[in-house]
């Protein structure tokens, strides 16, 4: 990224975020957008296409909601509202702590159990209308259709995970 690119980004962070200082700020890409990274106290998406900036306002919709159904672990919550700044799709979100997980590592069964039990306790009819189309991350309607019906062989570790019972968990 060039250092044009890396002082637009943070101008649009400024702007959804005025009167915050971005001394220190990294910038990294997600999959459908920049991130600007203010460690300790904040996160900003741009949006990066048209695709992303139109799902931007659901997506932060959705996370609004699911930070208050009181899951027991962090939600990023909204700290603007989706703003366009320069034609640019953006939004700030609260810093959630923690380290990316090493590349081909997915955390111990029991903590994902634990995520899966969580999430599974949630009423997705309560949120339907903010949830993508089934596929969506992976194209949506472009996934060829024996992708959508026939399932792919989980993994050893996938198998194990889904078999821990959650009443045994602490």
């Amino acid at each position: 990224m060039n250092d044009q690119v890396f002082e637009e980004l943070l101008a649009v962070a400024a702007a959804v975020l005025p009167g915050e200082n971005t001394d220190g700020a990294t910038l990294t890409r997600g999959g459908s957008h920049e991130v600007v990274l203010l460690p300790g106290r904040a996160v900003v998406r741009v949006a990066r296409n048209p695709a992303a900036a139109a799902a931007l306002p659901r997506r932060t919709e959705l996370l609004r909601r699911l930070a208050g159904l009181g899951l027991p672990f962090p939600v990023p919550v909204p700290l603007s509202d989706v703003t366009e700044v320069a034609g640019r799709t953006a939004v700030a979100l609260s810093w959630v702590g923690g380290e990316p997980c090493p590349k081909g590592e997915g955390g111990h069964p029991r903590e994902l159990a634990a995520l899966l039990a969580a999430l599974r306790g949630v009423d997705c009819d309560r949120l339907s209308d903010l949830l993508g189309a089934p596929h969506e991350y992976a194209g949506g309607d472009r996934v060829p259709p024996h992708g959508r019906s026939h399932p792919v062989p989980l993994p050893e570790a996938a198998r194990r995970l889904l078999s821990v019972r959650t009443t045994v968990l602490p």
